[in-house]
């Protein structure tokens, strides 16, 4: 007006509803494993290497452990690959309920699987760790009507001794697992 108050305004209005719900969408496609629901290498890779700064200031230990599971491509082979896609979910889901909140299980690919102990006071809280899983993946499943079993071989490498950057330790563990 004359006085130079404002009498008014002028905009426009979207609703930008869908657009968020699809970027919340690609986001969570381009970091978690579409099948098991599992983080991916990539939000993998971001975890770790978070965690190893958090493990540097303080001073602590951290543990990576690579996980491949013994005769998986004879099911995949014998049964189909439906059915050892239904294995790799149940064999998350098997991973995600032996491991305590804070430690993060991811599927890399194939039957690679990959896990980060935080905090890890002494070894044998890792040794603990890995009979859970190797107990969790030895145990029957029955897919189609068929009982399989699966093994487990688990390499691991400890932060800092094992590598001070993510890439040597994924390596040192995958190595390990190679030798297990």
């Amino acid at each position: 007006n004359a006085q130079g108050e404002p009498v008014g305004f002028r905009g426009i209005a979207r609703d930008v509803t869908e657009r968020k719900r699809q970027e919340k969408k690609i986001q969570y496609l381009a970091t978690h494993d579409v099948l098991t629901g599992l983080p991916n290498r990539t939000l993998f890779g971001q975890l770790l290497g978070r965690t190893i700064e958090a493990a540097k200031r303080k001073k602590r230990r951290l543990a990576v452990l690579f996980i491949d599971l013994d005769r998986f491509k004879t099911i995949n082979d014998t049964l189909g690959h439906d059915a050892g896609d239904r294995l790799l979910q149940e064999m998350a889901e098997r991973f995600r309920q032996a491991l305590r909140a804070m430690d993060v299980v991811c599927r890399l690919g194939g039957d690679e699987f990959v896990v980060m102990i935080e905090d890890v006071e002494d070894e044998t809280h890792i040794i603990t760790v890995v009979q859970k899983l190797l107990a969790a993946a030895k145990a029957s499943f029955s897919i189609d009507g068929e009982t399989c079993r699966v093994t487990a071989s688990i390499g691991i490498s400890i932060y800092p001794q094992d590598g001070l950057i993510q890439q040597d330790l994924i390596k040192h563990a995958d190595m390990a697992m190679y030798l297990a």
